[in-house]
């Protein structure tokens, strides 16, 4: 008598009692369609569209006071609230597409992993409690108003070129 005995792991299964801290847990807990109160009006978290969210440091406008915030980045907007992932009452409200410039300032304003967004009425600054943290935040921020840019000018292109099109159909 032969016996053969075969072990496999499994890849997308049942694991041993020590939890997996790969993507999939991470994708496992999100949360999809909650109920959102943003000012007057209820948001689902999808409509969102969360790019990046975090606790950054943020100077207020007329005490110049730096403030611990929620910050939540998404497609159009970036959002500063004062609770950790409570959607209501944003402090601050800044559209992506009034970005001027992203740039980290630590030289001008002597604060460690300090950037600020300007916009053509006003300089937001923010610092991240690390490097590392600092330079995802002006990647994420650069990315969104690059995107930003490139859907208007492609939206821009489109309408151009059906104004085009309509004109060469005439003849």
């Amino acid at each position: 008598f032969f016996f053969f005995f075969f072990f496999f792991q499994a890849e997308d299964g049942i694991r041993d009692l020590v939890r997996s801290r790969g993507l999939g847990d991470v994708y496992k807990r999100q949360v999809h369609g909650e109920n959102i109160p943003l000012g007057n009006k209820m948001l689902k978290k999808s409509a969102l569209n969360v790019v990046k969210e975090g606790w950054l440091f943020k100077q207020s406008k007329h005490l110049k006071q730096w403030r611990k915030r929620w910050v939540v980045l998404t497609t159009t907007h970036v959002y500063t609230f004062k609770d950790y992932k409570v959607y209501d009452k944003p402090t601050e409200e800044i559209e992506i597409s009034s970005f001027k410039t992203i740039k980290g300032v630590e030289d001008e304003i002597n604060i460690k992993f300090s950037f600020c967004i300007t916009t053509k009425d006003r300089i937001f600054y923010f610092y991240a409690d690390t490097y590392m943290d600092k330079e995802a935040w002006i990647g994420a921020l650069g990315n969104s108003a690059i995107v930003k840019i490139i859907g208007k000018a492609m939206i821009s292109a489109t309408v151009a070129r059906s104004a085009d099109d309509e004109y060469f159909d005439e003849y």
